[in-house]
């Protein structure tokens, strides 16, 4: 097992819904997005219990200072939608910590093999507090150096597993 997927935390009860859903900008797009997220935060001690449930639509990577630390979401639907939750703690040191996102939104690009809102967005609600969660105090950024591959050989491939990078 990788060293981020150890911070994955199965069968985590979420509690009740605080964090809202953001974006880089406040209006919905077609095209496919990436966005940056980041969050600075300070701890004193690492022996505090630091979980977070995460979540975008439609993708994410996230790190914690520096490191990879988690991808998703899973597959579901917009009834079900999939949640990962991450115990922090063994990757946080004491004083400054960085948490950093990149969410891509496919847009109209978005494989038919999924299923997705029509707005971009990125969710992260604290477990075992308040100051993590979004929109709070995360910066946020358009990324404008990754586009959608639309070349020809990959044509039929687009409809099911979605745009490849350029």
């Amino acid at each position: 097992m990788s060293a981020s997927l150890s911070l994955l935390l199965p069968s985590t009860p979420l509690p009740p819904l605080r964090a809202e859903f953001c974006w880089y900008r406040s209006s919905p797009g077609q095209d496919y997005e990436v966005g940056l997220f980041r969050r600075e935060f300070s701890i004193d001690s690492v022996d505090v219990p630091r979980r977070i449930a995460v979540t975008a639509d439609n993708r994410y990577v996230l790190w914690l200072n520096g490191e990879i630390i988690g991808r998703g979401p899973l597959r579901g639907t917009l009834e079900a939608y999939q949640v990962e939750c991450y115990d922090l703690r063994p990757r946080l040191r004491r004083g400054r910590n960085v948490l950093a996102a990149e969410v891509r939104w496919m847009g109209e690009d978005t494989p038919a093999a999924e299923i997705h809102s029509r707005w971009p967005g990125w969710w992260l609600q604290d477990i075992d507090g308040t100051e993590l969660d979004t929109p709070g105090q995360w910066s946020a950024f358009a990324d404008t150096s990754v586009r959608p591959n639309h070349a020809p050989p990959f044509s039929n491939v687009h409809t099911f597993l979605g745009r490849l990078d350029r």
